[in-house]
């Protein structure tokens, strides 16, 4: 039954021609890279495989968040979402499923965005990145899931997983600022602000070390992979606990 639901979950992105779009984008990023090659004076390769990693990673989040939200959006103004649920199919199964297609969309987003890597970084480079991002991708995912049956609107939901996904990419950045040698931090203000943060960022994924665009350029150490894949399982867990609590305390 997870198979089914997954299988019709990603014939929804073929129905919308959202691989069209797919394509329009990773076209889009391709020759702006070739734009941003002609006016590098050094290391033209290395500044288009990190131009084309960046535009491709937040296109990417762009697409996976919309796409998960809106499709979920149509099926419930179309009551499709109803139906499923007053079968005899357990509401587990039925989120498994949704988040398995969705998973599996994310593979194949991310496939595609690795392949136009390899125009400007090594083949391994770029296959690493991809496998980084569709982890990345497969965590919006289930995040515009729970969102969605949180705020049941498009706009309050992905305006939620975007901000999330933002400060997930930022916080480290931020934390790094907290102790910026301009930063007193014997004051209590800072120290109380730091530790706000460093909750913050215990709490979120650290986004700032999947899919960097550097490793388009310098490569990644394997040890990484390890991490990212720990992080990865550990908060599609998280997300989808409190996805399905959401929804099994709702009435249909």
């Amino acid at each position: 039954m997870i198979l089914h639901i997954a299988r019709f979950t990603l014939l929804e992105f073929r129905r919308t021609r959202t691989l069209w779009l797919v394509a329009a984008i990773a076209l889009i990023g391709v020759v702006g890279a070739q734009f941003a090659g002609a006016l590098a004076l050094t290391d033209t390769r290395g500044v288009q495989a990190a131009l084309l990693g960046s535009f491709l990673r937040w296109a990417a989040a762009g697409v996976m968040v919309l796409g998960v939200i809106t499709s979920s959006v149509r099926e419930f103004d179309d009551k499709v979402h109803e139906l499923i649920l007053a079968a005899p199919v357990p509401r587990y199964v039925w989120f498994a499923g949704k988040l398995a297609g969705y998973g599996g969309f994310a593979v194949i987003l991310a496939g595609l965005f690795a392949l136009c890597a390899t125009l400007h970084a090594p083949v391994g480079a770029a296959l690493a990145w991809g496998l980084a991002l569709a982890c990345e991708l497969t965590i919006l995912a289930a995040a515009s899931l729970f969102a969605l049956y949180t705020f049941r609107q498009v706009v309050p939901a992905a305006s939620a997983v975007f901000g999330f996904y933002l400060l997930s990419r930022t916080v480290g950045a931020i934390q790094l600022l907290g102790h910026g040698p301009y930063v007193d931090g014997g004051a209590w203000s800072t120290q109380a602000i730091n530790g706000v943060i460093a909750t913050i960022a215990f709490v979120l994924p650290d986004f700032g070390t999947f899919a960097a665009s550097d490793w388009l350029v310098h490569g990644v150490e394997g040890s990484v992979f390890g991490r990212l894949l720990l992080q990865t399982s550990s908060y599609l867990l998280f997300i989808s606990g409190a996805a399905l609590f959401d929804l099994y305390r709702k009435n249909y």
